[in-house]
């Protein structure tokens, strides 16, 4: 009997040992559980917080992104903008610049009709009238009159031979192909002197290689010199006048001066002789000023700059 309880103390002690290791093993394996789940948590919000990173790195990404798209249309937009206002402003600048040349060409077919007519007027004022007051001077001098009379009337003849002979220089083409232009100058300005009622002092600087002009430009220049002193003639009732034409390196500068009877300052751009200079000014491309006062003379400024100068080919060379 003692024998069959020992045997049964020894299996309860048995099964007693085989529990409780089983239960230090449950144990063990609910402490790895736990330790695994602490594991996996641990690694879900390290996840988490990788994921939060990425959408935070992605939304900046697509923040910049949209900015640089924003900017790009707005860049485009700008250029679109600035591109048209380019294209307008050379399309505006073109047809200036068409306007500026039928503007040109039209004054060129205007100087031209008006030098056909002037050269026109010129020839029947030599054929006729010059001609006739010729025929008349030397039959005065063959008239049996009184010495003072005809003196008189000889007088009278000359000064008007002079005077046409004056508006005959004006109106005629200038021959720069017989005669330089230094010399024509010259030339123009003692005929001015030749008139009684005034005197005229003419300075031309430099003195020589006006010749280095194109020859057509030197015609247009002299056509203006020619204008300029017959509105002088015309109007001025001066007693002295000053004829400056200077070229340097700015450009070609007319300048004249008299004592007249002035004109005032709303009647310096009207009137015939004044509309054909600033139209001839304009064709040469310069720029005309007009200061006058009554009963203070005139003083007339033109100024053709040097990129509007044309030289000829052999001065261009040089």
């Amino acid at each position: 009997m003692f024998l069959a309880e020992d045997s049964l103390s020894s299996k309860d002690l048995y099964h007693q040992s085989c529990i409780n290791k089983l239960s230090e093993q449950l144990k063990e394996e609910k402490a790895g559980a736990e330790s695994l789940r602490q594991i996996i948590r641990y690694r879900n919000a390290q996840l988490w917080k990788e994921g939060q990173k990425r959408a935070e790195v992605y939304q900046l990404y697509g923040f910049s992104v949209a900015v640089l798209l924003l900017l790009a249309a707005l860049l485009y937009l700008f250029y679109r903008r600035s591109f048209r206002r380019q294209v307008a402003d050379i399309v505006q600048r073109n047809k200036m610049e068409q306007d500026r040349l039928l503007m040109v060409e039209r004054v060129r077919v205007r100087m031209e009709s008006l030098d056909e007519e002037r050269e026109r007027i010129s020839r029947n004022l030599h054929d006729s009238i010059s001609n006739n007051l010729v025929s008349l001077g030397l039959r005065l001098r063959a008239m049996e009159a009184g010495v003072g009379q005809k003196q008189e009337l000889l007088y009278m003849v000359e000064s008007t031979h002079r005077e046409i002979r004056a508006i005959m220089h004006n109106l005629s083409s200038p021959s720069l192909d017989a005669m330089p232009f230094e010399q024509l100058f010259r030339y123009h300005i003692e005929l001015m002197n030749g008139k009684s009622e005034f005197q005229v002092e003419g300075m031309l600087l430099p003195e020589e290689g006006w010749s280095e002009l194109h020859l057509k430009f030197q015609t247009e220049l002299f056509r203006v010199v020619q204008e300029v002193t017959g509105n002088i003639v015309k109007h001025s009732k001066a007693a002295r006048v000053t004829i400056t034409l200077r070229r340097d390196q700015d450009g070609i500068s007319l300048m004249a001066e008299d004592d007249g009877v002035g004109m005032n300052a709303g009647l310096t751009a009207v009137g015939f002789g004044m509309k054909n200079l600033k139209a001839r000014v304009e064709y040469l491309g310069g720029d005309i000023q007009v200061s006058s006062k009554p009963m203070s003379g005139t003083v007339v400024r033109i100024f053709i700059p040097t990129n509007k100068v044309p030289y000829t080919a052999v001065a261009a060379l040089d």
